[in-house]
């Protein structure tokens, strides 16, 4: 009985602070691809955005490899997203 108790605690407490964060890679990559053609600064069709790492806590700074469908050089990326929304997307010289 006590067993169960502590796993349904655990449970609701891990619901209320690990939701905002729940993101995997491939939805963070996936969400820095979108807001870079969104500003502009890729073109959808040109471009596959591949993962590279990830830092942070609440605001996660997401790292990203867009490697060109066609012959051309790789380009870097990062992103900054919050609560599952990208506040800041740029290209890396």
């Amino acid at each position: 009985m006590k067993k169960i108790v502590v796993t349904a605690i655990a449970g609701i407490a891990f619901g209320m602070t690990g939701v905002a964060n729940a993101t995997t890679s491939s939805e963070q990559v996936a969400l820095c691809e979108i807001a870079l053609v969104d500003e502009g600064l890729i073109d959808e069709e040109a471009y596959d955005a591949r993962f590279v790492k990830t830092r942070g806590g609440g605001v996660k700074t997401v790292t990203v490899k867009l490697v060109p469908f066609d012959e051309g050089e790789s380009k870097m990326a990062k992103c900054k997203i919050k609560r599952g929304e990208v506040t800041e997307a740029t290209l890396v010289a």
